[in-house]
């Protein structure tokens, strides 16, 4: 699981995050909390981009490597 904050004062709508302990070679189920399940490879979660249009938002996303 991963959750995602933009501050208030923050004017980035979009950033990129690092995300640790990820397979690359691996494929991974994320879903969203608001809705939505994808399979991606865990080049691209390992690099996970945020867009939070909104001040004070939050993105949670849940995901796991598939077997």
């Amino acid at each position: 699981m991963a959750v995602f904050f933009r501050r208030k004062e923050n004017t980035e709508e979009v950033r990129t995050f690092a995300l640790q302990e990820i397979e690359l070679d691996a494929s991974y189920e994320v879903e969203d909390f608001n809705g939505g399940k994808q399979v991606i490879p865990g080049k691209e979660l390992a690099n996970w981009t945020v867009h939070l249009d909104d001040p004070g938002s939050v993105s949670v996303i849940f995901y796991q490597k598939v077997k």
